[in-house]
């Protein structure tokens, strides 16, 4: 009788551990998964015009943390113009940088020796 005691209460303790491992292992997949969910999410609301990403912060908890993330997290853009003509070249740059629905808290310019660095900041 002590031993089907003992045998059925090792058997429990592994089945027990068993479960354990299996809710660990389901538990880091669904975490990953929701990594993954949270990553696909963010690239979707950043390609979002301004009025429908602020009503995408209403969604749910986690679709407002992902646009908290996008808007505390400081954007650099850069845009290259091979434009031979400053005011076109520079035009061009600004359009392809702030043409995202999110701006850029920060922009880089490059302008060739061929110009002015007065007149292009002149310019922006």
């Amino acid at each position: 009788m002590a031993e089907a005691e003992t045998s059925s209460s090792s058997s429990s303790s592994s089945s027990s551990s068993l479960s354990k491992l299996r809710m660990t292992k389901t538990h880091r997949t669904t975490r990953r998964f929701d990594e993954i969910n949270a990553d696909l999410l963010q690239n979707i609301l950043e390609r979002l015009p301004v009025p429908s990403f602020a009503s995408a912060t209403c969604v749910s908890k986690l679709w407002n943390r992902v646009c908290n993330r996008i808007l505390s997290r400081p954007k650099l853009a850069s845009a290259l113009s091979l434009n031979p003509s400053l005011h076109m070249a520079v035009e061009e740059v600004f359009d392809k940088v702030l043409s995202k629905p999110i701006r850029p808290h920060f922009a880089l310019a490059s302008i060739g020796s061929g110009f002015s660095l007065i007149d292009a900041f002149r310019l922006v």
